[in-house]
């Protein structure tokens, strides 16, 4: 029965076995078929990079890398092709692909002593970027008779930020070489391995002697990594704390410091050394060891008053960062003859902010020193230690002596989190006798209600602040109202019904600081322009001329106040009218609709006039021709620059401005992205471009490309340039 079956089965079976083998055939030609396809995208992508601008390259990586292996075996060729153009772009796309590109490394060291430099750099740059599998490869290379190559090699290992310790003898023999290209590459390498960097230092030496200010810096940087192994340093480096150039001395001073316990018998003597740059120096360097330096604090104190400033607050930072431990040795300087060592040893308590809160009463006492600059620092230090100071400070605001009111005040002012128990006192002071502490009075209010709030106090005590407020706004003797203007208008809403009243006050002063208030509101703006509407009949010139002004100032943010500066254009007084129009021009696109109410002024008697509207409609797109530029055009400059400043990831140093070129489609996406420099280039990850095809802005209504200059400063500042 069981062979039946089994026959019985056999039929079954072999379909199965026939539908089995029908699908592995259709899997395999599935293979194929995806093969072939990935075979023909590679194959364009290889064309493209052959006749691409040097910004399609980006975009090309991206599109390389998904395809992995393939893509980076039809790029290898490229890297022997008789175009150093295209050997170039093959070297840069291969770095941008990284780690994976590692079966290219033979054919890019090849490159590094091409004939072509940006070829050779290119390849330096994609050998750091495939990193540590390429490190047996390059480091034999850094003995090559070849001069390129060993300093390619060099800049390689500099960049590659891996583990390079067996480079170390090499990269040592390296520091000898007279060029200092080499010299630095090899220094910077020897920094990422502090560990086995100690035999270089012998080598390393002379290079702070080296007239090449890059050449010292990567030696002190070596140095400072090394930090107490770079011990026998110490005599050479001391002697830069002599250099002219600053950084030089305090970059010095810092490696020292890193040095640590070693340096101290060293720096000891120097800090009564005649030449101040070395006494500001040694403090520094006392500053970076911390724990170390608190054995020599004896040694320190005379710092604290030397005759040049820098050197004082050098040891103030100094002392102040050892804490508790210096209390002892500087509360009886607050007593000292000497008003440079009290005002210093008040700093330095300062320094230690809630540490020295055991020396608050010594500190209070010093409200009634003789010294003017003591007694504001002692209220700086009360200030820095914080909410353990409130309860010393409050008792003073009644003091009869109006100095130590304002010094209490100014005190409170610089204490956070504490706003429930110092805002009611303060409030008080509004009304005090002595103008000067009223304005004190009014910036500490500042601080504590604006910029730490005070959660459910805040309304409670709202209305009151704001009572108080309103009869310094009135008073035109008193010296703070702009404090008090900015202050009520960052209240809002709440101070508004307190303030229309003023804006009929017989006082022209107090009418335009009432509508400077208004205007500074995050209230809707719709509320306020009302308001402000019957000032343009005012009496008074300098109110309207000072209201148009104010909101020229204020650039795009005034664009709520359109009407008012177009109603402005026909103010009888022609100071009005050309400030009216150059307030316009400030606001910039948003002001485009006046075109219009600005032309007749091209024909105004008042040159001023004239003149000011002419510029104001060449920034609104008006041109010589009658022809309007496409404001939405310079609306997308805005918003790439917003973009870039979300997007933009710094390197730990820019030293040079990178620009780029970029065009971007009608529909706001990116279209191509051009870097100018090569450091552009190398730092394009770093930017946050958009890929080709990407949105990147807003569609431009008219259906227009707009093409844009881009330049990242040093300071990491991004400017947008329209090009046309």
């Amino acid at each position: 029965m069981k062979n039946r079956s089994l026959l019985h089965l056999l039929p079954t079976m072999l379909l199965t076995f026939s539908q089995v083998a029908g699908t592995v055939g259709v899997v395999r030609s599935e293979t194929t078929t995806q093969q072939q396809s990935q075979t023909a995208a590679v194959d364009r992508l290889i064309q493209k990079v052959k006749t691409a601008e040097k910004g399609e390259l980006y975009f090309i990586a991206g599109e390389l890398r998904k395809q992995g292996q393939p893509a980076i075996s039809a790029l290898i060729p490229l890297l022997k092709d008789p175009s150093s153009v295209v050997r170039s772009k093959a070297a840069e796309l291969l770095g941008h692909i990284g780690e994976t590109a590692e079966s290219s490394i033979p054919d890019l060291l090849a490159l590094f002593k091409d004939q072509n430099k940006e070829v050779q750099s290119w390849a330096v740059f994609s050998i750091s970027r495939i990193g540590k599998s390429a490190l047996p490869f390059v480091i034999p290379l850094l003995q090559s008779p070849d001069r390129y190559v060993r300093l390619n090699a060099a800049s390689a290992l500099s960049r590659m930020r891996e583990s390079t310790e067996l480079a170390a003898p090499v990269l040592i023999a390296l520091l000898q070489e007279p060029e200092p290209e080499i010299q630095i590459q090899a220094a910077d390498a020897l920094s990422d391995m502090p560990e086995s960097a100690a035999p270089a230092i012998p080598f390393l030496i002379p290079l702070l002697k080296s007239s090449n200010a890059f050449v010292r810096g990567s030696a002190l940087e070596a140095f400072g990594r090394m930090r107490e192994s770079a011990a026998p340093a110490i005599p050479s480096l001391i002697l830069l704390f002599k250099a002219e150039d600053r950084d030089v001395r305090s970059t010095a001073a810092a490696v020292v410091g890193r040095i640590g316990k070693p340096a101290i018998p060293f720096l000891l003597p120097l800090i009564q050394d005649p030449d101040v740059r070395v006494r500001v120096s040694t403090a520094l360097a006392f500053g970076q060891m911390k724990e170390p330096a608190k054995s020599v604090l004896p040694s320190l104190i005379p710092l604290l008053k030397d005759t040049d400033e820098e050197a004082r607050a050098s040891a103030i930072r100094t002392i102040g960062a050892m804490g508790q431990f210096a209390i002892p040795s500087l509360l009886p300087l607050l007593q000292d003859l000497d008003r440079t060592m009290r005002s210093s040893a008040i700093l330095t308590l300062g320094e230690m902010r809630e540490s020295a809160k055991l020396t608050i009463p010594a500190l209070v006492l010093r409200f009634k020193d003789q010294d003017k600059d003591v007694r504001s620092n002692a209220a700086s230090a009360m200030g820095a230690i914080g909410r353990p100071a409130i309860q010393s400070l409050l008792p003073l605001l009644q003091n009869p002596d109006a100095d130590i009111r304002m010094l209490s005040v100014k005190a409170l002012g610089d204490i956070r989190d504490s706003t429930e128990i110092i805002v009611p006192a303060v409030i008080n002071l509004l009304q005090d006798s002595n103008s000067e502490v009223r304005i004190s009075a009014v910036e500490t209010l500042g601080y504590q209600y604006l910029e730490t709030g005070f959660d459910g106090t805040r309304a409670k005590l709202e209305k009151s602040i704001i009572l108080s407020l309103i009869p310094l706004l009135r008073d035109v003797n008193f010296s703070g109202q702009g404090n008090v203007a900015y202050m009520l208008s960052q209240i809002g809403e709440s101070a508004v019904p307190h303030l229309i009243p003023l804006l009929k006050d017989r006082d022209f002063e107090t009418r335009f600081m009432t509508a400077h208030t208004l205007m500074g509101m995050d209230a809707p703006k719709k509320s306020i322009l009302p308001l402000l509407m019957p000032l343009l009949q005012d009496p008074e010139v300098v109110v309207r001329f000072n209201i148009v002004f104010a909101l020229g100032e204020n650039g795009e943010s005034s664009a709520w106040a359109i009407p008012f500066l177009v109603a402005s254009l026909k103010d009888k007084n022609p100071l009005v009218r050309s400030q009216a129009a150059t307030s316009l021009g400030s606001v910039g696109n948003k002001a485009k609709a006046s075109i219009p109410d600005l032309i007749p002024l091209l024909k105004d008697p008042s040159s001023r006039v004239s003149g000011a509207a002419a510029e104001s409609l060449s920034k609104l797109g008006y041109g010589n021709s009658g022809k309007p530029i496409a404001v939405d055009r310079l609306s997308q400059t805005s918003e790439v620059q917003q973009f870039l400043s979300r997007n933009w990831n710094p390197p730990e140093e820019l030293k040079s401005s990178l620009e780029y070129r970029v065009e971007i489609a009608p529909d706001g996406t990116m279209k191509t992205l051009s870097p100018l420099t090569k450091e552009s280039m190398v730092l394009l990850d770093r930017v946050g471009f958009p890929l080709e095809g990407e949105p990147f802005v807003s569609p431009n209504p008219k259906g227009l490309s707009t093409a844009v200059r881009i330049i990242i400063g040093p300071n990491n500042s991004i400017q947008v340039f329209l090009e046309e």
